[in-house]
């Protein structure tokens, strides 16, 4: 049967679709060009939609250049906040979600850091199966390499709002003394009390130990590539600190690492927008007091100094 198509038709058709090409190419070509170069989309300002996807694919990308990492949940976004990165440190950031899941990413690529700064104090959230597998895939991870506009990192509407997006160019402290800004923060504090605050029934509890041993077995393979692991505890509201989910896990996490090395400071020295997410002056306090805890031996003669 004769194609109704005409040749013209044809030729146009192959024309577009050449284009398509040619266009979806040099499209790609300059989003890995912009990624690596333009200085602005190298900060850690995620799009919210875009955040956790993000914060894997570009670990995932640049662990080579990562010897010391900081991971855990949105607290570590705070760990520096954006704009007071120190070379050769990254945060690992997993917003909402905690430390087990970023553990996972870590111990299914290459990554051996040197040194990894593990937040406790909300490892107990799930590492969810389908998304460590989504986020692990092969083939995806290799689509992503070859087409960046395929990511979320690379997303064109992500990199048009981080282009968008002003760095603060000083740090915020916050004139009000400690009981006024706790005072005055109530209400968002109030809504992780209403989420955290109901007691931990038996179910709750075992599934808490499913997660402390898979833990348990991450922290143990970081270490056999020869990682050390340091711990540390967000400082937290004390009526957040107090909650049961919380309290409960910090006591687990505690006797279960007790031969390893903690970082912990009083939270009455920071500023908590909600109490738990650092202003930014005091989220650079915290992450200066993590630095200060990198053994020398890792420290001598690597991009941090």
């Amino acid at each position: 049967m004769p194609s109704s198509i005409s040749s013209s038709d044809r030729k146009f058709i192959g024309t577009l679709l050449l284009r398509a090409v040619v266009l979806g190419a040099a499209a790609n070509l300059a989003a890995h060009y912009g990624l690596n170069h333009w200085p602005v989309l190298e900060q850690r300002s995620e799009m919210p939609k875009f955040d956790v996807a993000a914060n894997i694919q570009s670990y995932l990308l640049d662990y080579p250049k990562c010897p010391i990492v900081v991971l855990g949940s949105s607290v570590v976004g705070g760990l520096p906040p954006p704009g007071w990165e120190r070379p050769g440190v990254c945060s690992f950031t997993l917003v909402g979600q905690g430390s087990l899941f970023g553990l996972e990413i870590m111990a299914w690529s290459k990554a051996a850091p040197r040194v990894l700064f593990v937040e406790s104090t909300f490892g107990f959230r799930d590492a969810v199966a389908d998304q460590v597998a989504a986020a692990t895939d092969p083939l995806r991870d290799t689509l992503h390499a070859w087409f960046p506009l395929t990511t979320a990192r690379g997303n064109w509407i992500n990199m048009l709002w981080k282009s968008r997006w002003p760095l603060a160019t000083s740090l915020y402290r916050p004139s009000e003394s400690l009981e006024e800004w706790r005072a005055l923060r109530k209400p968002y504090s109030d809504v992780y009390v209403s989420i955290y605050g109901n007691e931990v029934n038996d179910w709750g509890r075992k599934h808490m130990e499913g997660n402390l041993k898979r833990t348990e077995a991450l922290i143990a393979e970081m270490e056999r590539r020869g990682t050390k692991i340091i711990f540390f505890e967000a400082p937290l509201d004390p009526r957040l600190a107090s909650l049961p989910v919380i309290a409960l896990w910090a006591d687990k996490m505690h006797a279960a690492f007790a031969d390893h090395e903690w970082v912990a400071d009083p939270s009455g020295k920071y500023y908590l927008n909600d109490g738990m997410h650092f202003t930014s002056g005091s989220g650079k306090d915290f992450f200066d007091l993590l630095m200060a805890h990198v053994p020398q031996s890792s420290e001598s003669g690597n991009p941090m100094q």
